[in-house]
């Protein structure tokens, strides 16, 4: 069986990593930073950018802050920040045992993630490690277009889990079941909607029928 797994969100706690290269940019334009919390719950609300920046005190800086953010937000530095979900070690360790896991990611740096993935000691556990930056195409058909070019076998039991609509709209298009994870960029009350198969709190509370 195969379970396609996508990375920040479920696997990763990206959210000192995404704060910090938001402070240190609306730092270095000039504006006063959120805390996390109140910066990581904006943007689990779907709160944009640009709006997070108005509230900053940088309601023209937009273009600027975007610049920034390219730049740093795959960084080494900046990616060192991420640390493995609550509970995920153990996930990964029992689903390997019953799956082919396959990493669908949209990174940038494909060299940075090897990278990272081997610091975090996950490397290993997966099959494939599928990535391509998200660009004007819309993210689950770049998802679903690199599991299909990867030839990747989708058989019965096969599913994908994420923490956003990408991947539950990848999951449809690839005819397999859909897991919404909620402690990752988007809450229940986001992912509720989408009608996934399964809605768990974390990647580590997957039903015993997927172990």
């Amino acid at each position: 069986m195969t379970a396609l797994l996508d990375l920040d969100g479920p696997i990763l706690d990206v959210s000192p990593r995404h704060h910090r290269v938001y402070a240190d940019g609306v730092s270095r334009l000039g504006g006063e930073p959120m805390d996390i919390g109140t910066y990581w719950a904006a943007k689990r609300d779907k709160i944009s950018d640009h709006e997070i920046l108005n509230r900053s005190g940088l309601p023209a800086a937009s273009d600027a802050y975007q610049v920034i953010k390219r730049e740093t937000i795959e960084a080494a530095d900046y990616l060192s920040l991420d640390r493995l979900q609550p509970g995920t070690w153990e996930i990964l360790h029992c689903l390997a045992e019953k799956h082919s896991l396959v990493l669908v990611t949209l990174r940038h740096s494909r060299r940075r993630l090897l990278r990272q993935l081997a610091m975090l000691k996950i490397a290993k556990l997966f099959t494939h490690v599928l990535s391509a930056p998200a660009g004007a195409v819309p993210g689950w058909q770049v998802k679903r277009d690199l599991v299909m070019g990867a030839g990747v076998a989708l058989g019965p039991g096969a599913f994908i889990a994420g923490d956003t609509e990408t991947e539950i709209r990848a999951g449809r298009a690839l005819a397999v079941s859909t897991v919404a994870v909620c402690n990752g960029i988007r809450d229940e009350r986001h992912l509720r909607p989408l009608a996934p198969d399964w809605l768990v709190p974390t990647l580590a509370d997957l039903p015993a029928s997927f172990l």
